[in-house]
């Protein structure tokens, strides 16, 4: 979901995200593509920060932003660096605090789906949010709430920035979601 927290930065609605570019993003630079996105970040007016022995990108509308991304090269995350990089991504403080204070696996979709809880298309648009919700039925029904604003506003935008690719993006998302929310069948043969 790298385009669309892209468009969230873009737009003003998130400060700031963290992805792995790749050469598909940046079919022109094939080798390099955070080459790609740095440069696509200086026609937008971005602003992009490489974490030292990474692949990853940190990008944000300010560059005081970026101001808080640990510079260390360390891999190992401490609650500390979780909670830095919640605030860094804009997360709320309640999404961050879930985030690590969960100690168990995460219910997956399809999960809720199986025992009945959601459908898959209900469920769906939990992928438009970019953070975890706490996990329980209640927990998804706030995210889904969460993902269908998301969801209409990707669409606003596609439609106020006259961005078809855009409002594709959203429906091959929702339908990857839809897809990922519904369990799997297993047969007999399995």
């Amino acid at each position: 979901m790298p385009a669309l927290v892209f468009v969230d930065v873009l737009a003003g609605e998130k400060p700031a995200m963290i992805f792995q570019p790749n050469e598909n993003q940046f079919p022109n630079h094939r080798f390099a593509p955070h080459q790609g996105l740095a440069d696509l970040c200086d026609q937008l007016g971005l602003h992009v920060s490489f974490r030292a022995g990474t692949n990853f990108v940190f990008v944000a509308a300010s560059r005081g932003r970026l101001d808080l991304v640990p510079t260390n090269g360390r891999r190992k995350r401490s609650r500390g660096w979780a909670k830095r990089l919640g605030v860094i991504l804009g997360y709320p403080p309640s999404a961050v605090q879930t985030f690590m204070s969960q100690d168990q696996p995460w219910t997956e979709p399809a999960d809720h789906v199986r025992d009945g809880h959601f459908t898959p298309e209900e469920i769906a648009d939990v992928g438009f949010v970019p953070y975890r919700m706490d996990d329980s039925v209640q927990g998804y029904e706030r995210a889904i709430q969460r993902g269908q604003r998301a969801r209409a506003r990707y669409e606003r935008l596609a439609e106020e920035w006259d961005l078809p690719q855009l409002a594709k993006c959203v429906e091959q998302q929702r339908e990857k979601f839809v897809a990922n929310a519904t369990p799997k069948v297993v047969s007999a043969d399995d």
